[in-house]
């Protein structure tokens, strides 16, 4: 194999590498944060952290004991991170 034909071989590694850092590194711009807006009254707990999760696209666990209870909750483009 010649010298010269070493950095085609090497290209393709070098262009997997580049975008691996693109998707890595993420966006350069600021992201703009999500916003949510909910107005709940005399609602059940487990309901309105169901509908939190899915508005904000979020993993929302509790335990074993969230099982009832009620709750007024009002807001308007809270930012969610």
């Amino acid at each position: 194999m010649t010298p010269r034909h070493l950095p085609f071989r090497a290209a393709p590694a070098a262009l997997l590498l580049c975008i691996a850092l693109a998707i890595w590194a993420g966006p350069v711009a600021a992201q703009q944060p999500r916003l949510i807006t909910l107005d709940a009254e005399d609602a059940y707990l487990p309901s309105v952290l169901k509908i939190l999760a899915e508005k904000g696209d979020l993993n929302i666990v509790t335990g074993p004991g969230v099982t009832a209870g009620r709750l007024s909750i009002h807001l308007k483009d809270v930012p969610i991170d």
